[in-house]
């Protein structure tokens, strides 16, 4: 069986309701797997950062891994 794992650096924006904006994959990803991540993080909602109790606007970096992963393995980032 030939397994693939890899994972793929998604960068975004979290506006101060929450909701992902500027998505971006880092690298030079797969194309499919790069669509693939954006996708799923750009349903996601989160609870926004916040300043002086004011919801603010935050940047946020998120590592999707596709496939296995062990403790002490080595993951490829594509």
């Amino acid at each position: 069986m030939n397994l693939q794992s890899f994972a793929v650096q998604v960068n975004l924006t979290i506006d101060a309701q929450g909701v992902p904006h500027d998505i971006q994959v880092a690298g030079d990803p797969n194309a499919k797997a790069a669509k693939q991540a954006a996708g799923i993080v750009a349903k996601w909602r989160f609870t926004p950062g916040l300043r002086d109790g004011q919801p603010i606007a935050i940047p946020a970096t998120f590592l999707m891994v596709h496939g296995l992963y062990a403790s002490g393995g080595r993951i490829t980032i594509k």
